[in-house]
């Protein structure tokens, strides 16, 4: 039958077709019997018929014959169930088996679509060549005072004519523009340069008609060039500023405005020559110096001043130690000056202490020397970033006569920015010694001891 055959060529599990038919038990028990009667009657009757048709019966004979058996066929045939029809072939009949998704190879997924790749970017434009004016540095400043003067022989003149010749740049009354100062500095790896100029009424005290140039070099504080070959050691040549002393020129990077005496009186302010430093550590430093003597330019002798100094810097303490000596005279190649400086500060932060001791003798010949010699000590208290007090005080003996000056200062400090520095100086100066002092031009009286306020403003750039 079609449907057995169908299923065959599915290769499934045989099945009776009567599955296929929705008969009840008694419909299957007279069909059963009815096909054993067409069986039998098959069985009996056919070949019983073959012997009484000829061979030679004529076609409507035979075709006769071949109808009887299809009518005993459909005599067998049982019609279906009003209700019962018999299924649809499948779709899964025309498709190919099923396999276990266990034993099924993986399916790889499908690849993402590649993004399009980002256009490259461009190239960044190369960096601008450094200009050798990066490697220079520029700053100025204004440094002017007003001051007022006071003796005993005249309490309240104030007279601003007053010279007091043993101060370096407060010496005169009245109101003056002290400093203008251009510094200048240039370093490029191991090499370096520095210019300082000044200008104004204390320039000729600081650089003097000594230095044996004309006139218009006498503004040059530095000029001197720098080699460093290694680090921690750095050669200078030029002219340079001293290596001795606790106080220099520049009045805002003293506890005071006022200079003292022994930074006048004992010590020198610069040199032209040689100058090597080397650090062998961290915290020492020595420096040595071939110079033209002190405050020249050109050397008013056939022989150098040579100079050394020990420095040590160990977290709030420092200490430094030097020595300078050499014929100081003018065509003088024998007789040397000596100066010993020894100096000791102390940075506790808020509060900044220094000390400072010299001597010097220079040698008159014949066995007889002029000495000087002198201490210092001053501190500073910074009470906020604007405001701040200090205090100094002096002595200079001179062991041949015997007579000495005293100094003492005390200071108001307010910065109202960094570039602002406003300082009150209330100072006294005294000789030791009965019928020395100070003459008031005025009068002509000499008196023991003066009095000054010195107010102070210094304006400065970056």
């Amino acid at each position: 039958m079609a449907i057995a055959k169908s299923i065959r060529n599915e290769r499934r599990p045989f099945s009776c077709p009567f599955d296929a038919l929705a008969l009840d038990q008694e419909e299957t028990m007279k069909l059963t019997n009815r096909l054993l009667s067409l069986a039998f009657t098959c069985g009996v009757a056919l070949p019983a018929y073959a012997q009484e048709v000829d061979l030679d019966t004529p076609a409507e004979e035979a075709e006769s014959a071949i109808t009887t058996v299809a009518e005993l066929e459909a005599d067998v045939t049982p019609e279906p169930a009003p209700e019962a029809t018999l299924p649809a072939p499948t779709a899964a009949i025309e498709q190919a088996p099923v396999t276990d998704a266990a034993d099924a190879e993986p399916v790889p997924p499908a690849a993402a679509p590649e993004e399009p790749p980002e256009p490259a970017a461009e190239a960044a434009p190369p960096a601008p060549e450094a200009a050798w004016t990066d490697d220079l540095s520029l700053s100025l400043f204004a440094d002017g005072y007003a001051q007022a003067i006071w003796t005993a022989s005249d309490p309240f003149g104030g007279d601003r004519g007053m010279m007091l010749s043993h101060r370096p740049f407060t010496h005169v009354g009245g109101l003056t523009l002290s400093f203008l100062g251009l510094d200048v500095a240039y370093e490029d790896g191991p090499i370096g340069a520095t210019v300082n100029l000044r200008f104004g009424t204390s320039t000729p005290r600081l650089l003097g008609p000594t230095s044996g140039l004309p006139d218009g070099m006498q503004f040059v504080k530095q000029a001197f060039v720098s080699w460093r070959p290694v680090d921690r050691f750095q050669i200078d040549f030029g002219q340079f500023d001293t290596i001795y002393g606790a106080e220099v020129s520049e009045s805002w990077q003293n506890p005071t405005y006022s200079r003292g005496a022994l930074y006048n009186l004992v010590q020198p302010f610069y040199h032209t020559g040689f100058r090597v430093s080397y650090a062998p550590t961290e915290s020492v430093t020595l420096t040595g110096l071939a110079v033209n003597g002190w405050n020249n330019v050109i050397d008013n002798n056939d022989m150098k001043s040579f100079g050394a100094q020990l420095s040590y810097s160990e977290g709030a303490l420092t200490v430094s130690a030097g020595y300078l000596g050499g014929p100081e005279g003018d065509g003088e190649n024998e007789l040397w000056r000596h100066f010993g400086d020894v100096v000791v500060g102390l940075d506790l932060g808020a509060l900044t202490i220094s000390a400072n001791a010299d001597y010097s003798a220079e040698d008159l010949g014949g066995g007889s020397y002029d000495q000087l010699w002198g201490v210092m000590l001053a501190g500073r208290l910074g009470l906020s970033d604007h405001f701040g007090l200090a205090l100094r005080g002096e002595y200079i003996g001179d062991p041949d006569t015997g007579s000495g000056l005293v100094t003492g200062t005390a200071t108001i400090e307010v910065t109202p920015t960094e570039n602002i520095v406003i300082r009150l100086d209330n100072r006294v100066d005294a000789v030791t010694d009965e019928g020395d002092g100070f003459q008031d031009p005025s009068t002509g009286d000499i008196d023991e001891a003066a009095f000054t306020t010195v107010l102070g403003v210094v304006v400065r750039s970056n």
